[in-house]
């Protein structure tokens, strides 16, 4: 006789769920009782193995029977819902990726309101900006110098880039960290994952755990710069051992540092799920609007090291007498996600997801002395006007998988696809003008929608090589089609349409090490990436770029044990057809980016974490890289080009339209060469249910360039932060929870900027700086015109959270 019963953590039973036991030559099935018990007789002495299938998860156990044997097995309800979806685009450390996990109670302690990128700012090679200064708003990313438009960005394994930028703009999800359960970043490219920017980096979030009691709870966030947030999070736990419900409500207000900078920003967040014995489904909706004035010009130059002028904003100063009070950018978008999870057996299970994404806003801006008739009047004079650039989108599409697992260290496989379609309008109108004239029917002075189809299938396998060994084998198929307005060779609008198809292998080997506290990895992976919608737009057929190939090779070793974390990684990134902005004007007179032939990373990740007593621990992170293009040629406008006269100066005399120069084994742009961090913690109070707890964080980002040319005369001094937190938390009889957060970002009161950009161009006839600030010498008679996003200095946030 074998019987038994099925708990949860609690010590609940699970009532009703399959339990699957099979010999050699044989196998059963039967339920669990209302109790949670099952009964199985009239089996011979043996071995067997014991599977227990339900939607919070599978668990194996082998028994041996030689009598009357009675188990006790546990299946907790607290399953995440990375097993439905988000595990099959995820990695773990039997495969040879190089990654970081960041969990929920890591997330917790750092989300007072900021954006997505600076909750990750203390993870390996990871450098973040703010438009504003605060990190909320427009925030930035890079990962290994990699910009946003590499970076993939999946949200329960649904991407978020758009698809025609490439990029992710976090500002549309105020405050999303607070219905977020866990995030992996994989540094490189990682596993196939969905959509387009795998390109240096992926970030993965999972929003869904199963929450099995009721809760609410309430953060109020209140500091510098009159940021203000408020949230309400409440959840029904399980009903019935069979449905949830999840929610949040968020605000969030922010002056900014920067002159003007607001934002005002609100969300919410939605969940329901039902769970059934071999199934779940769950439907996510989450909303976010944003309201921000324009800080995208950056902070010219000249004033860049004055403490009256360091904050000034030139977004909006084009309006006479006074900055136009609404230069802002105003955009909405709501998510919907459904995703299912059907087990089969102990060994098969299948995962799929329906999406749809709505996007639409615009941003404003006011223009002076603006030439009417570009803008569809029948005037050939020259207003100040105001107009609104609009983006109107819709995305949707299907994901799916089937994972086998043959058993927990034998040989797995995981086949799936998907299908995504973005559906874009852009389109401009003018909404004042100071000659007061009216468009025939209020048409927009500029209309066109773009397409753009992205599929892809994948198979990754993983086999064991003996009881160690472990190879892992990932073959992807991806295309793309584009269907966008572009220009002809006379640069005149014209549809066109592009395809793309990419073949994205993967393989490596993984050697665990005894006591499976660590291993020895190592992987190539081969990814391709198409250019992005300027590229297209902004050119002709024959002058727009070529997609690029990326060749990653990693190398590492990481180990775990009780108190010590260690992980050293190497990876060289080879690049073919990287597209760069090399300065110079395409066959239409628009400014174009460029392919070059070969660049590369190469570097080392260095990771160490050290508990050094109950109480006090210490991290360490740094990475050491060089990022090189081997060669390219940079254009320089002429602006005394201008000035020529066309029709008295003979042809020998003008001088030409651009410059030339040609560079040599130069710095990749924003790619600091040391990026470097040291975090202590120590708990001053554990007492009960009592708890305080301090961190001091510092990271260093060494010199970045602003643009390929490694010219001294436009970069990014290295700078030095510290922030440092207290965190206060007790329980009381009516709370669940009670938590005090007190942080100060910029300790030492740090100047410093985190981005920015330039444009060079040669004059010989004119000397611009006196006129504009944003303008400095370089050698000779060229000049760069520089704008950049200073960080603010020391400030503070406080935070209050009550679960309930």
């Amino acid at each position: 006789m074998f019987n038994g019963y099925i708990l949860d953590e609690a010590e609940q039973p699970h009532a009703y769920i399959p339990v699957h036991i099979q010999s050699v030559d044989q196998q059963w099935e039967i339920l669990t009782n209302e109790h949670g018990r099952f009964e199985l007789g009239g089996l011979k002495i043996g071995t067997y193995e014991v599977n227990i299938i339900s939607a919070y998860g599978i668990v194996r156990k082998e028994i041996k029977l030689l009598k009357s044997v009675e188990m006790v097995m546990t299946i907790a309800r607290s399953v995440k819902m990375d097993e439905v979806l988000v595990k099959s685009s995820r990695v773990d450390q039997s495969m040879p990726f190089t990654y970081s996990n960041i969990n929920r109670e890591q997330l917790t302690v750092r989300n007072l309101g900021q954006d997505v990128p600076y909750t990750l700012k203390w993870t390996p090679s990871i450098v973040v900006t703010s438009d504003a200064g605060t990190g909320i708003g427009y925030t930035g990313i890079r990962v290994r110098g990699s910009d946003p438009t590499r970076t993939n960005v999946t949200i329960n394994g649904i991407p978020l880039n758009d698809a025609e930028s490439q990029s992710v703009f976090w500002v549309n999800m105020p405050d999303f960290v607070s219905s977020t359960e866990d995030i992996q970043i994989q540094r490189g490219v990682g596993t196939s994952t969905n959509g387009a920017g795998a390109f240096g980096a992926s970030i993965n979030l999972n929003t869904s755990k199963l929450n099995k009691d009721a809760y609410a709870e309430v953060n109020l966030t209140g500091g510098s710069f009159q940021t203000m947030k408020g949230n309400l999070l409440f959840g029904s736990g399980l009903l019935n051992d069979r449905w949830t419900f999840d929610g949040r409500v968020s605000k969030i207000q922010s002056n900014g540092y920067i002159d003007r900078a607001e934002a005002n920003l609100s969300s919410f967040y939605a969940s329901v799920a039902r769970y059934g014995h071999y199934s779940s489904l769950r439907l996510n909706v989450f909303h976010g609007s944003e309201l921000t004035y324009q800080a995208w010009n950056g902070v010219p130059v000249q004033y860049i090291h004055d403490p009256d002028l360091r904050t000034y904003n030139s977004a909006g100063a084009e309006r006479p007498l006074a900055p136009y009070d609404n230069e802002v950018d105003d955009y909405q978008q709501t998510h919907y996600q459904l995703l299912y999870h059907h087990q089969f057996n102990s060994f098969l299970r299948t995962n799929g997801a329906l999406h749809y994404t709505r996007g639409k806003g615009f941003f404003e801006q006011y223009k002076a002395d603006e030439s009417l008739s570009d803008y569809l009047f029948e005037s050939e004079e020259s207003a100040d006007l105001v107009r609104r650039r609009w983006l109107d989108n819709h995305f949707f599409g299907v994901v799916s998988n089937v994972n086998l697992e043959g058993s927990s260290k034998g040989l797995s496989a995981d086949v799936g696809g998907a299908f995504h379609r973005y559906l874009g309008r852009h389109f401009g109108e003018v909404i004042w003008n100071e000659a007061g004239l009216s468009q025939q029917d209020l048409k927009p002075y500029y209309d066109n929608d773009a397409t753009k189809n992205d599929g892809n299938v994948y198979l990754k396998i993983q086999m064991p090589f003996g009881n160690r060994l472990r190879g892992y084998f990932d073959l992807q198929q991806r295309w793309v089609g584009y269907q966008f307005l572009g220009l002809n060779p006379e640069g005149l609008a014209l549809n066109q349409k592009v395809n793309h198809s990419f073949f994205n292998p993967k393989a490596g080997l993984n050697f665990s090490l005894e006591e499976n506290k660590g291993s020895i990895y190592g992987s190539v992976a081969i990814a391709h990436k198409e250019p992005n919608r300027d590229d297209y737009t902004e050119s002709t057929a024959t002058s727009r770029p070529k997609a690029e190939r990326l060749v990653d090779y990693e190398l590492g070793y990481r180990y775990k044990a009780e108190s010590i974390r260690i992980g050293l990684n190497g990876y060289y990134m080879q690049y073919k057809d990287q597209i760069v902005p090399t300065g110079q004007l395409n066959d239409v007179g628009a400014y174009s980016r460029e392919n070059v032939d070969d660049s590369y990373r190469l570097g080392v990740e260095v990771e160490f974490g050290w508990q050094l007593s109950r109480r006090f621990s210490l991290n360490v992170q740094q990475t050491v890289s060089q990022n090189r293009i081997n060669s390219f040629t940079e254009f320089v406008d002429n602006w005394d080009y201008w000035n020529q006269d066309f029709e008295n100066t003979p042809p020998e005399e003008l001088e030409p339209l651009q410059f030339s120069t040609l560079h040599e084994d130069t710095d990749l742009a924003f790619s600091p060469n040391l990026v470097s961090s040291f975090i202590v913690g120590y708990r001053f109070i554990e007492k009960g249910n009592t708890t305080l707890d301090f961190e001091l964080a510092n990271k260093y980002v060494g010199k970045q360039y602003l643009d390929n040319t490694s010219n001294e005369r436009a970069s990014l001094a290295g700078y030095f932060y510290s922030d440092a937190r207290f965190t206060f938390e007790t329980k009381l009889k009516w709370v669940k929870s009670f938590k005090v957060h007190f942080q100060l970002n910029n300790l030492f009161d740090q100047l410093y900027s985190a981005n920015g950009w330039v444009y060079r161009f040669r004059s010989t006839q004119y000397d611009p700086r006196p006129d504009d600030p944003y303008v400095i010498a370089d050698q000779g008679n060229r000049y760069n015109m520089i704008g950049l996003y200073p960080q603010a200095p020391i400030n503070a946030l406080v935070g209050l959270s009550v679960r309930f």
